[in-house]
């Protein structure tokens, strides 16, 4: 019986410092991507591209769970002598907030913008097993923005364009 109390003993314990280890290892990869620049000035424009896998929460009345992973490559580039770092964050980060709330809306209809925010779980990643599910490029010039986004499967494109009062006014 002392015998099975300390191979169960030993069993937990392997597990929990798996469990730490793995814990820790994520850990350190999280503070390698809070190091990460994720703007670039290069050839006088400020640059952000990314690779993400993403998923959807689906709510228990759609079966719960989490949608099939999709990928989404973005580009977003603005020249640095019509902003700053800042507002190009700034707008970029706005944006992609929208856009991820529109992908939370193709899966559930019925959603709030906080809930879409919560539901759609993203990370980024070097490589796409194959084309991005979806491509997602803003440009930004003296007159305003351009939005493309292209459903590689379908081909779809949408584009808008937006000017700066559009943009910038409440």
């Amino acid at each position: 019986m002392r015998a099975r109390g300390a191979m169960l003993g030993c069993l937990l314990l392997a597990a929990a410092s798996v469990a730490v280890a793995t814990e820790q290892s994520r850990e350190a990869d999280a503070q390698e991507l809070l190091k990460k620049e994720l703007v670039i000035e290069r050839g006088g424009k400020y640059v952000h591209e990314q690779l993400n896998v993403c998923r959807v929460l689906l709510p228990v009345a759609l079966g719960g769970g989490f949608s099939d992973p999709f990928y989404t490559k973005r580009r977003v580039e603005a020249p640095s002598a019509i902003m700053g770092r800042d507002n190009f964050v700034a707008i970029t980060t706005r944006y992609l907030l929208i856009q991820r709330i529109a992908f939370a809306h193709s899966f559930v209809q019925d959603i709030s913008a906080i809930e879409a925010t919560r539901a759609v779980k993203c990370r980024a990643v070097e490589k796409t097993p194959g084309p991005p599910d979806f491509e997602i490029g803003m440009i930004m010039d003296a007159g305003g923005m351009s939005v493309q986004i292209l459903d590689t499967d379908s081909g779809k494109k949408s584009l808008d364009r937006h000017s700066w009062s559009e943009i910038l006014t409440p």
